[in-house]
Parts: structure tokens; sequence; C-alpha cells
């Protein structure tokens, strides 16, 4: 009877002292791109990429990165595994109707910590080009004036990769 009742306690205190499984998070397979789309969101939101025309009126109207990047992302049904980069997404898609928001401030000064640090880590330039090219007279295309093939091609990009994730 003794033997009974220690080897209950020994079972309780094998189960007490085993470490707790914490889940691994999913792997995400597109976090290069939605980093690049985040910088692209944020840094260029308000700027217009292209127009196309409304069938229904016949007038051309413009398309901004900010909607052109959260309608896609929507009309896929994507979104991050990340939730830090879920939740800048889903902010901004909050503020995006609105006139004076400036992105680069509201997230760089965040409240959620990891929020800003991410922001700031992802708007810091990491590889400057030198002026040297510039006083040679060198075409240099800068990041805003081939937005019109820089946002829909990393879409694509973070779609494929996604899609090739899913398969494999």
């Amino acid at each position: 009877m003794i033997k009974h009742q220690e080897r209950e306690l020994l079972k309780e205190a094998n189960i007490k002292s085993q470490p707790i499984s914490i889940p691994t998070p999913e792997i995400n397979p597109c976090e290069n791109e939605e980093l690049e789309l985040l910088k692209l969101l944020i840094k260029y939101g308000t700027h217009k990429i292209f127009e196309v025309e409304n069938p229904a009126t016949g007038e051309t109207e413009p398309v901004y990165v900010a909607g052109y990047i959260l309608s896609e992302l929507e009309s896929d049904q994507m979104e991050s595994v990340n939730p830090v980069i879920k939740a800048v997404f889903e902010e901004y898609r909050l503020h995006a109707d609105d006139e004076n928001f400036e992105a680069i401030k509201y997230f760089v000064n965040h409240p959620d910590h990891q929020i800003s640090q991410l922001v700031s880590d992802i708007m810091s330039e990491k590889n400057k080009l030198s002026q040297f090219w510039r006083k040679r007279g060198s075409f240099i295309e800068e990041e805003h004036e081939i937005l019109y093939q820089l946002v829909p091609k990393i879409l694509q990009e973070c779609k494929l990769r996604y899609i090739s994730f899913l398969i494999s």
C-alpha cells in the first residue's frame, strides 16, 4: 500500500517537473517580401504608382501604393504568420483613410516596442550609394521613381513564394 502511494506521488512529481512545451512558430515563407512590402507601404503609401480607367465612368483614377498593396493582400486572403508584421499591416489598414496619417512617425513611435523596433529596422537604409556616382553623371534610378515596377513585382514574388511553400 505504501509503495502504491509512493508511485502515485512520483508520477505527480514527474508530471509537474516536465518542461512545458512551447509551440514553435510557424515558418514564414514570405518574411523578406513582407518586410519589403511594409517598407514600401510605410515609406511610399501615399504615392501614386499608376492610373487605371474606371469602366463605369470612363475616367482614369489614381492607384496609390497603400491601396494597391492592401487590396491585393486582402483579395488573395494573405496575411503574415509573424504577429508583429500582421499587426503593422492591420494598423496601417485602420489608418489608411486618415488624411493626416504620417505612417513613419506613427510606427516608429508606436507604444508597442516590437512594432516600433521592426519599423525602425526596416526603414533604416542598409546600403547607401556613394556620391561618387552622382558626381560622375551616372544615371541612378531612385526607389520612388520605379514604384510602378517595384510594388507589383514584390507582391508577385510574395504570392509565388507562398504558393510554392504550400505546394512543397
